[in-house]
């Protein structure tokens, strides 16, 4: 368990506006219950903003296997996490998670990375990844735009690795 643990969460609009959040855990906190954190704060973000459907892409593999039942959690913590998401799913007219590999979520790690070591925020960011697409920012990060997917209206759908070759 690490103490001044951190969340970051990037949302792309359709026409590529980008919100980005950073999210301190004022708790110890592994590295899953993060990610979890990020996810389940992420969903109820998406709800109080109104989005119907959304596509969830993170780089926890362990994560997303556990929400798409393609593996079991045996920690009671996780476990409750895993519970939490399956009933904010409900909220949705279509929800897709899928993995893509660390390196295509550079954003979303930065974010998490300023916000667990409570450092400030910059309302900018320079960096040779970060990209020219028009933002909307309550924080910022560094990243890529994701691919543009259709989203398929059924619940929780089969999670795929992305980023093979891009």
């Amino acid at each position: 368990m690490k103490t001044g643990a951190g969340a970051g969460l990037v949302f792309i609009s359709p026409l590529g506006v980008r919100m980005r959040y950073a999210i301190r855990l004022h708790f110890p906190a592994s590295n899953n219950a993060a990610e979890y954190e990020a996810l389940v704060n992420g969903l109820h973000i998406a709800i109080e903003l109104g989005i119907k459907r959304l596509e969830v892409r993170g780089d926890s593999r362990l994560i997303i296997d556990q929400v798409m039942k393609e593996s079991s959690c045996h920690d009671p913590k996780l476990d409750a996490y895993c519970k939490a998401v399956r009933r904010l799913e409900e909220k949705f007219d279509g929800l897709e998670l899928n993995h893509v590999l660390r390196k295509y979520n550079e954003a979303a790690d930065a974010l998490a990375k300023m916000a667990s070591e409570r450092a400030p925020i910059p309302r900018t960011f320079s960096s040779a990844t970060s990209t020219n697409l028009p933002s909307t920012t309550r924080t910022t990060g560094v990243g890529r735009p994701p691919k543009r997917t259709e989203l398929r209206p059924q619940r929780l759908c089969r999670s795929r690795t992305r980023g093979h070759g891009h």
